[in-house]
């Protein structure tokens, strides 16, 4: 039965996330919508006549103090292009943060091999964190500082 509801929950958290990164570009005049079917992108978005592809990760803080996502890696792969961002969205008690990243950025961190591969190579394990009032996306080599809460990248 907890794991039934785990599964729900964390249903509702990733669809609320989708939500809340809808909306974040709804508000800055971007059409957006999000995906009846995820193929590895939840959100279309078009303004000034471009098209953007958003892939949404939603976690809350672990107890470990770290927000921990996964990418599948068949997903990244397969979408490349200087129009694809991931939105990781980081919730706190109840207080969301949002970490823009275009995938450049993500593949460049990837190849350098600073996440896990898991799920036997088809998933990259992601952490982020907060210390000494800098993020870091996973190890202290990569600050993210420049990412949080950016949406001017999207443009």
């Amino acid at each position: 039965m907890d794991t039934e509801k785990n599964e729900v929950e964390s249903a509702f958290v990733r669809k609320g996330g989708e939500y809340l990164v809808c909306s974040e570009l709804l508000f800055r005049g971007f059409n957006a919508s999000i995906m009846g079917i995820d193929m590895g992108m939840d959100i279309v978005a078009t303004k000034n006549n471009k098209l953007w592809l958003v892939q949404v990760k939603t976690s809350n803080l672990s107890k470990s103090k770290t927000y921990i996502f996964d990418v599948r890696k068949d997903s990244f792969e397969r979408k490349e292009s200087d129009n694809v961002f991931y939105v990781f969205v980081l919730r706190e008690s109840g207080k969301n943060n949002f970490l823009v990243l275009p995938q450049h950025e993500m593949k460049k961190i990837i190849y350098e091999k600073d996440f896990l591969e898991t799920d036997h190579g088809r998933r990259f394990r992601i952490n982020i964190r907060f210390r000494d009032g800098k993020i870091y996306l996973g190890t202290e080599e990569h600050v993210a500082d420049y990412y949080l809460n950016n949406w001017e990248i999207i443009k």
